[in-house]
């Protein structure tokens, strides 16, 4: 598959959102977190951005009294071979909680992201 193929956009954009949220569940974050900055180094079309955004509401954990805020940035120019998004969370104060990167492989184990979820 390539990054070209709309359902491997999806999917892969996903994967990277809930590896993000699992990350701050097992960390014991998600509470503490007010805001997620996200930068998304993706070729193609701006859809992707609805994506990501659709992906972040829907891996929120269930149960938290509030979701964050999001911002997102496209950066254009992308290339194929250099696919990456970066999330970061910030506290209501603006502290830094969590930084990842990650590339275009989904490699998600959903049953380790629910256990994470559970204990978060």
């Amino acid at each position: 598959m390539t990054t070209t193929d709309p359902e491997f956009d999806r999917g892969a954009l996903a994967a990277m959102i809930t590896r993000f949220t699992c990350s701050l569940s097992a960390d014991g974050l998600t509470g503490r977190t007010a805001r997620l900055e996200t930068r998304l180094n993706w070729p193609g079309s701006p859809d992707a951005l609805f994506t990501l955004e659709a992906a972040m509401t829907a891996a929120w954990p269930c149960g938290r009294a509030r979701r964050p805020t999001h911002e997102l940035i496209w950066i254009t120019g992308a290339k194929t071979a250099d696919v990456w998004v970066k999330i970061r969370a910030f506290d209501a104060e603006g502290r830094l909680l969590l930084d990842r990167r990650y590339g275009a492989e989904p490699g998600l184990n959903a049953e380790q992201c629910a256990q994470a979820r559970a204990h978060g």
